[in-house]
């Protein structure tokens, strides 16, 4: 959330975006990867290891450990930016529900915010579901074990590697809304 207040200019926005996206999936690919090679091995009583109960309480810990140590190093890293971000102009407002529904309507009405919404709500249902039925798809309809499961997972990292930049470079020299738009619909299809 941070993202848009950090610079007002728009192509660096894009950089912040770019730099971002980047970093959460490096942190799926390595979580991903770290559970299968270190946390889901095969055992004599599981083969695969992934139906192992025990594995889970120590993969939670560590990952737990590691996403809260990346939010405070996100945190520390853009602690110095604080100074200069946007200060609210004129009085403030004690925040009631009144003044909530107000703020969202008046968003909602702004015709670039109708259709931005619209595709981030359909991108995140989309993901939410990928997310959550993904691990059941390649486990119980694709049937794949756990080693074959991480190469899919890791296989992902080269078209991001190569996609995110491809991504700035056209957001750069175009306008985004159709280009997010787009994205979001093809996203979705696939």
């Amino acid at each position: 959330a941070l993202g848009a207040e950090l610079t007002h200019d728009y192509q660096e926005r894009t950089t912040v975006v770019a730099w971002r996206t980047a970093y959460g999936l490096l942190g799926v690919v390595l979580t991903i990867g770290g559970a299968w090679s270190l946390f889901f091995r095969s055992t004599p009583a599981f083969p695969n290891g992934q139906y192992d109960p025990s594995a889970y309480p120590p993969f939670g810990i560590v990952f737990g450990a590691l996403i809260t140590a990346s939010v405070f190093a996100s945190a520390l890293g853009t602690r110095r930016r604080v100074p200069h971000l946007p200060q609210p102009l004129g009085p403030q407002e004690r925040i009631r529900f009144a003044l909530l529904l107000r703020d969202y309507r008046g968003a909602l009405a702004n015709r670039s915010f109708g259709p931005f919404f619209l595709g981030l709500v359909i991108f995140f249902i989309v993901r939410g579901i990928q997310d959550v039925l993904g691990i059941y798809m390649v486990t119980y309809f694709w049937r794949l074990d756990p080693a074959q499961i991480q190469t899919v997972t890791i296989a992902a990292l080269p078209g991001a590697v190569l996609g995110i930049p491809i991504w700035a470079a056209i957001a750069a020299r175009t306008d985004k809304r159709p280009v997010f738009l787009a994205g979001v619909i093809l996203f979705s299809v696939f």
